[in-house]
């Protein structure tokens, strides 16, 4: 801890006690997330944003303590969380269990380092295998194309609401008028 604030006693105390619950937040967060997987939902977005928000909070807040490590952990985090919020719907599920399992190994590691600074230690540098799954991870996620949605017509067919007939006799009735269906 090089930066003078973080040895101000009482400010040190504000920081701890607020990353501690920000990763208890994050916690329960992380393992919502997982229970869904990679359904997509409203509810996956906002679990999604608000993990982000917890990891660049500390990153912020770590950056003004002078703790480099930390911050060094939580940027790279919060890169794989920005993907994930910029697409519109969630990684394929072998994807989203490997998001799952590197979000959850840095959540821990980041648990760990900010205990390491209560305890009066500097934060260790997060493992280079961990940094390097991240990394890995955020460059796979930039280039997986998204999942196409399924049009309203093949959910109706797979639900057999409609027959695959009637689906194709509607869609070539639709193009006859002119109309988009």
């Amino acid at each position: 801890m090089s930066n003078v604030l973080a040895q101000d006693p009482e400010l040190l105390q504000d920081y701890l006690a607020e990353c501690e619950e920000l990763l208890e937040r994050a916690d329960q967060d992380l393992v919502s997330l997982e229970a869904l997987g990679a359904a997509a939902s409203s509810e996956y977005a906002e679990l999604v944003n608000r993990i982000f928000r917890v990891f660049h909070t500390i990153k912020g807040t770590s950056g003004f303590m002078g703790l480099d490590q930390i911050v060094a952990l939580t940027h790279h985090a919060e890169d794989v969380l920005n993907m994930l919020r910029q697409r519109s719907t969630p990684p394929p599920p072998a994807t989203m269990r490997e998001t799952m399992d590197v979000l959850l190994a840095a959540h821990d590691q980041l648990t760990k380092m900010v205990a390491a600074v209560r305890e009066g230690a500097p934060p260790v540098p997060a493992p280079e295998h961990l940094i390097a799954k991240i990394v890995a991870l955020r460059e796979e996620l930039e280039q997986e194309p998204e999942q196409e949605r399924p049009r309203l017509g093949e959910i109706m067919v797979v639900e057999q609401v409609i027959s695959r007939t009637e689906l194709n006799e509607s869609l070539a009735e639709a193009a006859w008028d002119g109309r988009k269906l």
